[in-house]
Parts: structure tokens; C-alpha cells; sequence
């Protein structure tokens, strides 16, 4: 099982490893790295261009937008029929939601586009 290779316990969870062997404390600061990992990909595999798409935004604006970004890139025209998505917003206990608040590296999550919630 997975768990035979996976030195945890239920209070002490790992995560993954950073670059320089320590683990990551929490899972945002694992999302950090995955973040800044990912942003670094345009230049490390000279990729022309690429966009992060926030799931929030494709769930409240359908795939119509991402059909047509496509289209317009590559000169191409779709034959897909562009859909939408259904999903609720789902709520947070407050708690762990102050928790992100604080815990979350905002600077990694406005490179994808993602700001603290005002609290007002």
C-alpha cells in the first residue's frame, strides 16, 4: 500500500518535499511551489504562450471564451459545441477560511490570479 511508503502519521502528514529535502509545512505551501513551478514552465520549455484559467471563472462563464481564445490563437474554427459547467459555490467553515487567509502565499496565488477575500 502506498502508506508502507509514506512516512506519516495521522497528526504528522507529508506532503511532498521541497527542492532542498524539507518538507513542506502545510499544503499551501506545497500549492506555492506547484504555483511558481508551473508560471516558471513558459520559459523553462520556451513555450510561445500558455493561460491559467481559474476553475471559479470557467464554471461561471462556460467554455465559450476558451473556444473562442482557441480559435483566435491558431486561426483555427471550432466544430466543438461549447458547454457549461455546473457547479455551486460551495461555503467554508469560517475558521478554515481564515485559516487560507493567513496561511496562503498571495503572492504565489496572484500569479494565477487569486486574491484574499475582502473580510468586510
Amino acid at each position: 500500500s502506498i502508506r508502507t511508503h509514506i512516512p506519516a502519521e495521522g497528526s504528522d502528514p507529508v506532503y511532498e518535499h521541497r527542492k532542498d529535502t524539507k518538507l513542506f509545512s502545510h499544503p499551501l505551501e506545497l500549492r506555492a511551489a506547484k504555483i511558481r513551478n508551473f508560471m516558471g514552465l513558459r520559459e523553462e520549455w520556451e513555450l510561445g504562450d500558455f493561460v491559467p484559467l481559474q476553475y471559479e471563472y470557467v464554471v461561471a462563464q462556460g467554455t465559450q471564451f476558451l473556444v473562442n481564445m482557441v480559435e483566435e490563437k491558431f486561426d483555427v474554427k471550432s466544430n466543438c459545441i461549447p458547454g457549461n459547467l455546473t457547479s455551486g459555490r460551495y461555503q467554508l467553515d469560517p475558521e478554515f477560511e481564515a485559516w487560507i487567509t493567513k496561511n496562503a502565499d498571495w503572492e504565489a496565488e496572484q500569479l494565477v490570479g487569486y486574491q484574499p477575500r475582502s473580510t468586510s
